[in-house]
């Protein structure tokens, strides 16, 4: 069982992924929030994976992805408003898979 969190501040999108994992066999949601803020207290134990958007508001971006690994599990982005230097500078925070944006080529 995959352990699943997710971190985005827009709730339909929010709540779709958090219903998709739920529907999924293999995973567990196990915890849901609008801002890194809000997730900090739910981390604990870490989850396997943590579904981030970078742009949150209150912590965020490389900063964001480097404080959400630092309370365990593995980051994966998802946005769809990142430049390259976003993208760039996710990467280098510890992220596992890059964002899919149109606007990065």
């Amino acid at each position: 069982m995959i352990r699943v969190a997710v971190i985005e501040d827009h709730p339909v999108f929010r709540h779709g992924l958090a219903e998709a994992i739920g529907q999924t066999p293999e995973m567990e949601l196990c915890a849901a929030a609008a801002s890194i803020e809000k997730y900090e207290p739910l981390a604990s134990p870490p989850p396997d994976v943590v579904v981030l958007d970078l742009h949150l508001p209150g912590r965020q971006g490389a900063d964001g992805v480097s404080y959400v690994a630092g309370l365990g599990g593995s980051v994966l982005v998802v946005s769809a408003a990142a430049t390259r230097a976003d993208v760039v500078n996710a990467i280098a925070a510890g992220t596992i898979s890059t964002p899919h944006s149109r606007g990065v080529d």
